[in-house]
């Protein structure tokens, strides 16, 4: 791995999933079940998420909504797209659907990720 100090979240990212790969990054309670995450793990998702803005034509620059409640997922959504050289504009999930479409426009957001249980 290169020792060079990381210039960016995507860098930085990149950097630590590596180095800790196997070490534990989550511990998460998402209903009766506790699941632990490793770097990997949230590499692993990222990559995913990086595949999916791929196949919707997002690329550097352009802006992606990313509503939803912490959990790995969201940690994974949003590295992704900094992965892709976009730019996250995170929401909270409790924002209204005005407030939402009045970011949606000032943004011209490309893509919305969204949390399945909103």
């Amino acid at each position: 791995m290169d020792k060079q100090r990381a210039q960016t979240l995507a860098e930085l990212f990149t950097q630590t999933t590596q180095q800790y790969s196997d070490h534990r990054a989550f511990t998460y309670r998402p209903t009766f079940r506790t699941l632990s995450w490793t770097y990997k793990n949230i590499w692993d998702h990222a990559s995913s998420f990086v595949d999916i803005l791929e196949k919707r034509n997002i690329n550097k620059g352009d802006r992606v909504l990313l509503i939803g409640f912490n959990s790995p997922y969201w940690v994974a959504a949003f590295f992704a797209i900094h992965l892709k050289g976009s730019i996250a504009v995170p929401l909270s999930p409790e924002s209204t659907p005005e407030f939402i479409q009045k970011i949606i426009d000032q943004t011209e957001a490309k893509l919305i990720f969204k949390n399945q249980f909103l």
